[in-house]
């Protein structure tokens, strides 16, 4: 709960978890545009976030200013924050929809 960035260019097989935890957490989160990473649904956060891995000055230059800025630019999560505390609630409807009609 002390981080203020959580930085992850693996290969997102799928909506991870750890991206999600961090930015409850109160982390920007920075990603690559690995597998589930560059799809909007799975990771709806900001573009300016996402990069591909060799992109190192970019990269450098956001995590700077995530550190600089952090009351500014963890602003930019609070979209993705309110989506993941809205997850359950929607697999819940989805359920009720696809098995009660």
């Amino acid at each position: 709960l002390k981080s203020k960035v959580y930085i992850d260019f693996g290969r997102h097989s799928g909506k991870d978890r750890i991206p999600r935890e961090a930015a409850m957490s109160g982390c920007c989160v920075i990603t690559g545009k690995n597998g589930s990473a560059n799809f909007e649904k799975d990771l709806p956060i900001p573009k300016k976030y996402k990069f591909h891995n060799h992109d190192l000055i970019n990269i450098t230059s956001c995590i700077q200013s995530c550190l600089l800025n952090y009351k500014e630019n963890i602003q930019d999560y609070k979209e993705y924050r309110e989506f993941i505390l809205k997850e359950k609630k929607h697999f819940e409807d989805d359920v009720k929809r696809i098995f009660i009609g």
